[in-house]
C-alpha cells in the first residue's frame, strides 16, 4: 500500500508546480527530489483513497496503513491533503510512513506524520537512515537533525552523515 502510494505522491507532484516552486524554493535539486522520493498530496479528500481502491487496496487496509482516516460519521479521507511528502524508508529501502509539510500556510499544523502502524514504528526509526548508514559508519559518527528538509539539505551539500528526529520525538 505505501509503495502504490508513494508512486501515486510522486505522480502528483510532477502536476502541481505550486508544489514544484517549494520544493524548489527550499534548494532542492531534480536529483535530491528524486534520490528522496519526495511528492505532493493533492488538495483532496479522496484522491489517494481512489487511487488505492482502483488498484485493489480495501479501505480497511488502508487505514491501517496510515494513509486514511475514519470518520465520526462514517465513511474515511485522506489524512494528507495540499501537502508536499516526504517518504520514510525503512533500512531496505521500502517505503514505511509518510510525513507532509503544508505549502500554503492554511493549516493549524505545518506537518503532519504517519501514525504508528504495523509497518511504522515511529520510536524505533530516524530519517534518512536508508540512506546515510554508509556514511554515518564510515565516519563512525552521526549529526542528528531535527527534520526532513535538514537532513535533505544536508545531503544534497555532502553532509552525508546525518539523521534526523521522526514528528516531535
Amino acid at each position: 500500500i505505501n509503495s502504490a502510494a508513494l508512486v501515486f505522491f510522486k505522480r502528483e507532484l510532477r502536476k502541481n508546480q505550486k508544489a514544484i516552486n517549494y520544493i524548489k524554493s527550499r534548494y532542492s535539486t531534480d536529483e535530491t527530489v528524486a534520490l528522496f522520493g519526495l511528492g505532493y498530496a493533492p488538495d483532496s479528500w479522496d484522491s489517494l483513497k481512489n487511487e488505492l481502491n482502483r488498484a485493489g487496496f480495501s479501505n480497511e487496509k488502508i487505514i491501517e496503513a496510515g494513509l486514511l482516516i475514519k470518520r465520526d460519521t462514517g465513511g474515511e479521507y485522506d489524512r494528507f491533503r495540499n501537502r508536499v511528502i516526504f517518504p520514510i524508508f525503512d533500512l531496505s529501502n521500502k517505503p514505511v510512513a509518510f510525513g507532509g509539510r503544508v505549502i500554503d500556510g492554511d493549516s493549524d499544523f505545518k506537518y503532519i506524520n504517519s501514525p504508528e502502524t504495523p509497518a511504522y514504528h515511529k520510536g524505533s526509526m530516524v530519517y534518512g537512515l536508508n540512506l546515510s548508514k554508509k556514511y554515518i559508519m564510515d565516519a563512525d559518527r552521526v549529526f542528528i537533525l531535527e527534520g526532513y528538509m535538514d537532513f535533505i539539505t544536508c545531503f544534497q551539500y555532502g553532509i552525508k552523515n546525518v539523521a534526523a528526529t521522526l514528528g516531535t520525538a
